[in-house]
């Protein structure tokens, strides 16, 4: 390129056309002007289950091992699927659930979608026909590769594979459990999980589901999880629109709690961080083993975990009107002065 001179100044020109064939040609750009319209007539965002599962957008649920995030999101993906509250929350209708498991054999999914109906009562009329259930042993899903250079690359045959079967098979849900097995790059390179997660959001917004994806957390030697500590968390902290963090009842929590010592375990806790709606309050869950009624002369029957909601004890469960007012009574009968606490003195 070579400077010329104008009459109105200077501007940079092409020396030749030669010259212009041997560089890069310049992306082009059309800037969407802003049409501005009343918003009183936008849609509704459409949450299709609670406020975490949204229709267009990642969502991505961070936990420990062996904290209850499958069990979490199977349970969801059933009470999606019956259209029944299962965990407290009413679906709008009932919905078609596509659950992938990159892990376990499809035995073993089986056997949790048995025990959650066992305990839930549902039939196989509640599911069939909304539920569908896939396992990575038989049907492997990776949406991204470490190229030839190091470098990730997007599958997009892959992607827009399972765009279709969404679409096509008309789903409102996907959940992907978990990350790690959906692609075959550097888990905690950033860059690498960042094509994942939006190759994910890309997904959804084309099929018009929810996608759920489950994702492990690093190393913590004990430490709550936060956000911050998913693999690849920024990427995904930046893709989702909903994450939210699933941590393990302390024993301090259950001390407080009341519950027998050694059995905390067997309660979890879900922390929100979303940016499509406030943060809620934190959720308690309870881990309940359910029996599939399958034991014989050979052993006893299998047994499964099945999360169920918790609510945490209140304190003023038992007070009555009565209780208040004899408080009040003796509160009125002294003198009570502040400082270093409340200290009633008698006259």
């Amino acid at each position: 390129m070579r400077l010329t001179q104008a009459a109105g100044g200077v501007h940079v020109a092409l020396a030749d056309a030669a010259e212009r064939r041997n560089g890069p040609s310049p992306a082009k750009f059309a800037p969407t002007p802003l049409t501005w319209e009343d918003p009183s007539t936008f849609p509704r965002r459409r949450f299709a289950y609670g406020r975490h599962y949204s229709r267009k957008y990642l969502g991505v649920t961070v936990a420990q091992t062996k904290v209850g995030k499958s069990s979490l999101v199977l349970v969801e993906a059933l009470a999606m699927a019956s259209g029944k509250p299962l965990l407290g929350v009413n679906p709008s209708r009932r919905m078609k659930i596509w659950y992938w498991n990159g892990e376990d054999p499809r035995e073993e999914l089986e056997r949790r979608v048995a025990a959650i109906c066992r305990h839930y009562g549902l039939t196989g009329s509640d599911i069939e026909g909304h539920l569908f259930v896939d396992s990575g042993r038989e049907m492997e899903i990776v949406v991204a590769t470490q190229g030839k250079t190091g470098t990730a690359v997007v599958s997009t045959d892959v992607v827009e594979g399972l765009i279709a079967a969404l679409i096509e098979g008309e789903f409102d849900a996907l959940i992907m459990d978990p990350a790690i097995s959906t692609h075959r790059t550097a888990e905690n390179d950033n860059g690498a999980i960042d094509l994942v997660a939006k190759a994910f959001a890309r997904i959804a917004e084309a099929a018009d589901v929810a996608v759920e994806v489950v994702s492990h957390t690093r190393k913590l030697g004990g430490a709550a999880a936060t956000i911050e500590d998913a693999r690849g968390a920024s990427a995904w902290t930046s893709a989702a629109r909903d994450v939210r963090v699933l941590n393990r009842m302390t024993k301090d929590e259950g001390a407080k709690a009341g519950i027998e010592e050694g059995k905390e375990r067997s309660y979890f806790r879900s922390d929100a961080d979303g940016n499509l709606a406030p943060a809620t309050a934190t959720e308690w869950y309870k881990l309940t083993s359910v029996g599939l009624g399958n034991g014989d002369e050979q052993g006893p029957e299998d047994n499964v975990g099945v999360v169920t909601s918790w609510a945490w004890p209140d304190p003023f469960k038992d007070v009555t009107v009565s209780d208040l007012r004899k408080v009040q009574a003796a509160v009125a009968e002294g003198r009570w002065r502040g400082g270093r606490g409340p200290t009633r003195s008698r006259t």
